[in-house]
C-alpha cells in the first residue's frame, strides 16, 4: 500500500470512528507523510505501515471504551421520584435528569399517562406534563388540591425535593390552583417497604402513613391505605406538625360538609341550640372521613363522628359532666326503681324510636358510683345503641350510638357478641360460675369495638378486654386485694 493510500485510509478511520479527532489525525499523516524519505527501503516502509495500524487500533479502542462508558453513564439510575395522589407515577432519572423510565403504580395512573412516551425527556418536562395531565383527569383540583412528591437517591435528593416541591406548586398556582404539596426524602427502609408491599401502595405513600400512624396512635394502617393522599393530607393537618414531611399550602376542605355543618348537625342530633368547650378534628371510621367533634352542655360532655361528606351522624356519646353537675350525682332514694320496661322506654323515646323498633335489646340492672342504673343495649335503623338509665328517676346518665357495618370498604365491626356473652367469657377464663361486682363496658380500643368486664371474687379482682365480634380475650389481669406485690 502506498504512502497516500495509508494516509486516506486512516483518515477514513478516523472520521467514522470519531468524527470530532479526524482533522487533528490527518494533521498527524501528514506530518508523517512530510517527514518520510523518498528512498526509504521497502522493510522501513513495511515497519511505519504497521506502526500507524497499531496507533489507528488504541485509537479506536479507547474511544471505544469512553464511548461504553458515557453509555453506561447515561443509562444508570441516579434517583427516583415518586408523584403520588391517588395515582401513583414513578419516575427514574440519570445525572443529567433525563427519565430513564415510567412506571405507573395503579390503574389511575395509567389513565394519567395515557400512552405518553417520557423517556429520554428532561425531569422538568416530564413533570410538567403529568402535573397538567392529573389536572385535566380530575386528579387534582381546588377541592382536591394536594399531592405528594418522594425523591430517593444520594445526597442531592434534599436539595431535588426542594425544587420540585417550588416547582409544581408554582405549575399548580399557573392552572388556578391554590396547592398543599407534601414532599420528603426516601431513604432504605424495611419497615417501609413491609408497609407499601402489605397493601401494594407506593413507598412514598407508605412513609406518609407511618407518619400519621405515628402521631395517632388510634388510626389504623388498613383503613388509611384505601385513602387518597388528599384525605391523608387533611388527617396530618390535625394532628402534630409533621417531623419528617414538608408541606406548603393547605388542604382543601371543600370537597366535604365543613366543619361549622358538621357542628351543626352534632347539635341538631343532641337536641341543643348551642354549646360550649368545642373541638373539631379530622378523622377516619372504618374507611371514610369524619369530622370528630367534642363539645360540653347543660352538665354533659358529648362527643360526635359526623360523615364528612353527608353529614350523617356515624357515632354519639354523651356522658355525665362530672365537674359541671357534681350535686345532682346523688344516689337515689333507697327502694325507688323505676322497673326495666319504663327504663328501655326512656332510652327508645330518647333515641327516636319506637317501641316495636328496636331488635336485639338487652336490660341488665347495676350498680354505678352508688347508684342503681339500668344498662341498655339495641339496635336500630342500622345503628347499635348503649344506654345507662337511672333506676330511680329513668334520666338517661350515658348512651352511645355506633353505625353498624353496611358491607363497604374499611374494617366495620360485622357482628357483636353482647355483653352478657363477653361477661361468660371472662368468667369461664378465670375459672368461676360466679363473681361479685360484675362490670361491663363496651367501648373502642384502636379502632376495634371491645367489652371491658371488671369483677371480683375471694379477694381477687379480674380485668378482661374481649373482641365484642368475635370474643377473643385481647388482654386481661388479675390482682390480689390482700398482695402488696
Amino acid at each position: 500500500m502506498k504512502q497516500n493510500q495509508i494516509e486516506q485510509s486512516l483518515r477514513r478511520a478516523a472520521e467514522h470512528a470519531a468524527p470530532e479527532y479526524s482533522d487533528r489525525l490527518g494533521e498527524a499523516a501528514e506530518r508523517l507523510h512530510a517527514s518520510a524519505s523518498p528512498a526509504r527501503p521497502p522493510r522501513q516502509s513495511r515497519t511505519l505501515v504497521r506502526s500507524i495500524a497499531a496507533v489507528a487500533a488504541c485509537l479506536a479502542l479507547l474511544l471505544g471504551c469512553m464511548g461504553l462508558l458515557s453509555h453506561n453513564r447515561a443509562n444508570r439510575v441516579t434517583a427516583v421520584v415518586e408523584l403520588d395522589v391517588n395515582p401513583s407515577i414513578q419516575l427514574s432519572i440519570n445525572h443529567e435528569e433525563r427519565v430513564l423510565s415510567v412506571t405507573a403504580g395503579n390503574e389511575d395512573a395509567l389513565r394519567v399517562l395515557n400512552g405518553m412516551d417520557l423517556t429520554g425527556v428532561q425531569l422538568d418536562v416530564a413533570v410538567n406534563a403529568l402535573i397538567g395531565s392529573l389536572l385535566r383527569c380530575g386528579y387534582i383540583s381546588e377541592l382536591a388540591n394536594s399531592i405528594l412528591i418522594s425523591v430517593e437517591g444520594g445526597e442531592s435528593a434534599a436539595a431535588l425535593q426542594q425544587r420540585l416541591s417550588d416547582e409544581i406548586d408554582a405549575l399548580l398556582a399557573g392552572f388556578g390552583v391554590n396547592g398543599s404539596v407534601l414532599s420528603q426524602t426516601l431513604s432504605t427502609d424495611e419497615q417501609i417497604a413491609a408497609l407499601a408491599g402489605m397493601y401494594d401502595i407506593s413507598r412514598g405513600k407508605a412513609a406518609l402513613i407511618a407518619e400519621l400512624l405515628d402521631k395517632n396512635a388510634t388510626l389504623r394502617a388498613e383503613e388509611l391505605a384505601g385513602l387518597s393522599i388528599h384525605a391523608l393530607n387533611l388527617l396530618l393537618e390535625s394532628g402534630e406538625t409533621p417531623q419528617v414531611i414538608s408541606r406548603t399550602g393547605t388542604a382543601s376542605d371543600g370537597g366535604y360538609i365543613g366543619a361549622d355543618a358538621a357542628k351543626a348537625a352534632a347539635l341538631a342530633h343532641a337536641g341543643l341550640s348551642e354549646a360550649a368547650a368545642w373541638s373539631v378534628e379530622m378523622d377516619v371510621e372504618r374507611g371514610r372521613m369524619v369530622y370528630e367533634i367534642g363539645f360540653t352542655a347543660d352538665g354533659w360532655e358529648y362527643e360526635y363522628d359526623i360523615d364528612a361528606l353527608t353529614g350523617e351522624v356515624v357515632q354519639s356519646e354523651r356522658e355525665r359532666d362530672d365537674d359541671a353537675i357534681a350535686d345532682s350525682a346523688a344516689p337515689a332514694a333507697s327502694g325507688t326503681d323505676i322497673g326495666e320496661e319504663q327504663a328501655l322506654s326512656a332510652a327508645l323515646r330518647h333515641a327516636g324510636i319506637a317501641a316495636d323498633g328496636a331488635t336485639a335489646v338487652s336490660i341488665h340492672a347495676d350498680t354505678d358510683d352508688g347508684r342503681r342504673v339500668y344498662e341498655i343495649e339495641f339496635r336500630a335503623g342500622g345503628y347499635a345503641y348503649e344506654y345507662e338509665v337511672d333506676a330511680a328517676t329513668g334520666r338517661i346518665l350515658e348512651y352511645d350510638a355506633d353505625r353498624e357495618s353496611t358491607g363497604q370498604s374499611g374494617s366495620a365491626d360485622t357482628s357483636d357478641i353482647g355483653r352478657d356473652t363477653a361477661q361468660r367469657i371472662a368468667l369461664q377464663h378465670a375459672g368461676l360460675s360466679t363473681a361479685d361486682n360484675i362490670r361491663t363496658e363496651r367501648d373502642r380500643d384502636d379502632g376495634i369495638l371491645v367489652y371491658e368486664v371488671k369483677f371480683r371474687k375471694n379477694g381477687v379482682t379480674y380485668e378482661y378486654e374481649i373482641d365484642a365480634a368475635t370474643g377473643q380475650i385481647l388482654g386481661y389481669s388479675r390482682e390480689n386485694e390482700h398482695d402488696d406485690d
